[in-house]
């Protein structure tokens, strides 16, 4: 008698309480797709997109973005990067994805590439998948006579000034650094892969890594060289043949080329030149450089970078500020010490205090100013 009263109260208190409320989760997003009219594709094929994920359900979270072709799962996208002009979301907010398709790997034919949102309950364990409108139909066609080396310049930026010892006198000579990547798909064992990178100025070739790689011991540094470690190139493309090896290093004397060759101050047009192994030569990545003797400057300035914080990012709390800062010709702040005197910090144009200045680590900015004071530290 006392189990039946306590049922029995059990279900009054439910009719009291009225109708449960349902969970519901919805999706909102967008594939981006290739440009209008691009429909047919080759090689490795860069998809993007946004998504977020609405839901009652406490327990639900957004899990992942799975990429399908022909209803198949091929891949999880990179989550979480900005996106400006989502609406009704914040600028900025990371809820764009990204994801590069390798398209040899199928049929030369029409292809559904369609983009899921999962959902995951930590409740439950249980997980749900919604589609990202619109799905997209491309045609796929890889031969080996479309599918050209591939990459850029990531070093240095276009328009940069790049100074060099024109007085060939001097023994201390000023290298430019021109960095990057580059990597070739096939179809073929014989028509993949990289086969040779040369550096161009002005449509003629400087250097070739087949033939003039090399260490420089005046720099320190393998000079005209492919074959490079590039790890984050090897996430990017983890398909890709030699992807972690994807890098090229040049050395430029630009104060050699205006003193001992026709090539005079001012605006050049770099560019780098790739072939592959059955010999398709392509050029990659071109971009407008500033040749200047550093005789004909009264001063260099200093420059850095900000590495911590990162752009676009929210912080709070106590932030950690890190970066470098190199000058060529330094401040004189004893004997014997040629470099930058300090670094100061400034937040919305205030004055908020130095930083230190001098800390060890710095191996990447060695490799890209070999000969500037303090490149170690």
């Amino acid at each position: 008698m006392k189990r039946t009263h306590l049922l029995f109260s059990a279900l009054l208190a439910l009719l009291l309480a009225g109708p449960v409320a349902a969970q519901v989760t919805t999706v909102d997003g967008f594939f981006d797709g290739l440009p209008p009219g691009f429909n047919n594709v080759q090689g490795a094929v860069p998809l993007t997109g946004w998504v977020t994920v609405n839901t009652t359900d406490p327990n639900v979270q957004f899990s992942r973005v799975i990429i399908q072709v022909d209803g198949i799962d091929i891949g999880q996208a990179n989550y979480g990067q900005p996106r400006t002009e989502v609406p009704n979301l914040p600028a900025g907010s990371r809820v764009g994805f990204g994801y590069i398709l390798n398209s040899t790997r199928f049929l030369n034919e029409f292809h559904n590439v369609t983009v899921v949102a999962e959902t995951l309950n930590n409740l439950t364990g249980e997980r749900e998948r919604f589609d990202v409108f619109p799905h997209r139909r491309y045609q796929f066609s890889n031969n080996a006579t479309n599918l050209v080396p591939f990459g850029e310049i990531d070093f240095p930026n276009p328009a940069a000034e790049l100074y060099g010892a024109c007085d060939l006198t001097n023994p201390f000579r000023r290298y430019a650094i021109f960095e990057g990547w580059t990597l070739d798909l096939g179809v073929t064992d014989e028509d993949t892969g990289i086969g040779f990178v040369e550096l161009l100025l002005d449509g003629t070739i400087l250097a070739n890594s087949r033939r003039d790689c090399a260490f420089n011991a005046d720099a320190g540094l393998l000079s005209n060289c492919y074959g490079l470690p590039r790890l984050d190139i090897e996430n990017q493309y983890p398909f890709a043949f030699n992807a972690p090896l994807a890098g090229f290093r040049f050395l430029v004397d630009v104060g050699f080329l205006v003193a001992a060759t026709p090539i005079s101050e001012g605006s050049h047009i770099m560019a780098i030149r790739v072939g592959d192994q059955s010999n398709q030569i392509q050029e990659v990545d071109t971009i407008n450089v500033s040749f200047q003797c550093i005789e004909n400057i009264d001063n260099e300035g200093s420059f850095g970078f900000i590495e911590q914080p990162r752009i676009g990012r929210e912080y709070s709390g106590v932030i950690d500020i890190r970066g470098w800062a190199l000058d060529f010709e330094g401040i004189d702040v004893g004997p014997g010490i040629d470099n930058v005197s300090g670094v100061q910090v400034y937040v919305d144009g205030v004055f908020y205090g130095s930083a230190d200045y001098g800390l060890a680590g710095r191996p990447s900015v060695l490799e890209r100013y070999p000969g500037y004071p303090n490149t170690r530290f």
